[in-house]
């Protein structure tokens, strides 16, 4: 029988004294969301760690920096949906892993129906965030859903209240949502912070805010607010209440400054929405800023008055209009040619890297509604590309267009459930339907669950 040599005793309990655990996590379903998977790791000294999980295919991966405690939280599946992971910790060869089962869905979630699906490759996102509402007011739910409509996270709104925007906050903590009243009857706007299960850690209060905001680079953030003034009908001589928009910078520290009035720049001028029954109880909807965007290179915020036909950029170091664009003189900025379709109702403008506009508008006289890309030529809007406005589809409220690298156009028809992606020669290759009764606020993309920071 041979015996182990003495000599390399010593350093063999020596290695097996210092050889660190077996790493052991923890898995189950968040408490908050059926969807959501949750592994948790503990260690004895503070390492960085990485987890990726597969879904039905697909994987993803997250890293956490340096710590003792690690929390990860796995989005991407739907309910009763298999989910498979493992963690690897720096400076460890071994991993743990394991697989657990989603919860199934609430029954109450808004349905979705894939009407059109692509015939090969699809550019874009593998999911969409945002709102789908109830047009009566009574129910609405932010909702991330796959390709196939398949819902994988959610958010249910307190009845009566009503979410336009959702944004990933640029900060990396979680995700932003405004909230106003449906119906405008109270003042109970915010702007709610919520981590990637839902929960809510921070609400901004936006008095009077409506409709969308803006993120700045400095933690701040920019919102639309409601303004009311007097004004005499120059027919009738009656004196009426019309509502228009103020623009409110937010600090990071919470202070806030309105920058700009609408009224200082636009004189009001009766259109066809004074005959139409008015969004505000308080008054006329006069301008309906409905959108707003802000710009890093050019310090400038891009800004949409829907009733008015009007867009304009706003130096922000001013508060002054640069140039406005659409239902303007030559002597005002930059109108719309002749026989380019005119702004009855812009939504979600946004300027291309070819230095084109598009927008998202509506025709309320012929009730159809469609997006268009306009170039700016000679001092004037020129039409260069158009899906919609060919009677199909209408939408009194809302809109949304997207244009991705490869040049396909994500059109979202807001209060008519329509979302669809369409190539650059109008082949609607994808498209996805909400049930009659509800609508489609804005949506943003996601690739990967992981960019919603877990983090409070």
């Amino acid at each position: 029988m041979r015996h182990l040599d003495p000599r390399l005793l010593a350093p063999l309990l020596l290695l097996t004294a210092c050889a660190p655990d077996p790493l052991v996590c923890d898995a189950g379903i968040s408490e908050h969301m059926a969807t959501l998977a949750v592994v948790s790791l503990s260690l004895d000294t503070p390492a960085a760690a990485e987890v990726s999980w597969t879904i039905e295919g697909e994987t993803y991966t997250q890293r956490a920096e340096s710590d003792s405690e690690h929390r990860f939280v796995l989005g991407g599946a739907t309910g009763d949906t298999e989910v498979s992971w493992a963690i690897a910790v720096d400076g460890r060869d071994d991993t743990c892993a394991g697989s657990v089962t989603t919860d199934p869905l609430p029954d109450d979630l808004p349905e979705l129906t894939l009407t059109v699906a692509a015939d090969g490759a699809l550019e874009g996102p593998r999911f969409f965030l945002g709102s789908v509402f109830a047009i009566n007011g009574q129910h609405n739910t932010v909702l991330a859903f796959d390709r196939q409509g398949r819902v994988v996270w959610y958010h249910e709104i307190d009845e009566g209240d009503f979410v336009v925007d959702t944004q990933l906050a640029i900060d990396g903590g979680g995700l932003l949502h405004n909230v106003f009243d449906a119906f405008f009857r109270e003042d109970i706007a915010l702007i709610r912070r919520l981590d990637i299960e839902g929960q809510a850690f921070e609400e901004i209060r936006t008095e009077l805010g409506h409709h969308m905001f803006t993120q700045l680079p400095d933690g701040g953030l920019t919102y639309q607010s409601l303004t009311f003034e007097d004004w005499t009908d120059p027919e009738s001589g009656d004196v009426e209440t019309v509502v228009g928009d103020l623009l409110v910078e937010r600090s990071a520290g919470g202070d806030e400054q309105v920058f700009f009035n609408l009224f200082d720049w636009l004189t009001v001028e009766r259109s066809l929405f004074f005959d139409l029954p008015s969004l505000y109880p308080q008054g006329i909807d006069w301008s309906h800023g409905n959108a707003i965007k802000y710009d890093e290179s050019s310090d400038t915020y891009l800004f949409s008055t829907g009733n008015t036909g009007v867009l304009m950029d706003i130096d922000r170091s001013t508060g002054a209009p640069i140039t406005m664009y659409g239902n303007v003189t030559p002597e005002q900025g930059v109108p719309l040619a002749e026989g380019s379709p005119p702004f009855e109702h812009p939504h979600d403008p946004s300027w291309l890297e070819n230095g084109n506009l598009l927008v998202f508008t509506s025709d309320f006289l012929e009730a159809t509604s469609g997006v268009v890309e306009y170039a700016v030529q000679g001092g004037e809007l020129v039409e260069v590309w158009r899906h919609g406005l060919d009677g199909e589809l209408f939408s009194a409220l809302l809109g949304q267009a997207v244009r991705y690298e490869g040049g396909d156009t994500l059109v979202n028809y807001g209060g008519t459930p329509v979302l669809r992606q369409v190539s650059a020669d109008n082949e609607v290759r994808w498209e996805m339907r909400g049930v009659t009764g509800y609508g489609f606020a804005q949506f943003i993309g996601l690739d990967s669950f992981a960019e919603i920071a877990p983090v409070r």
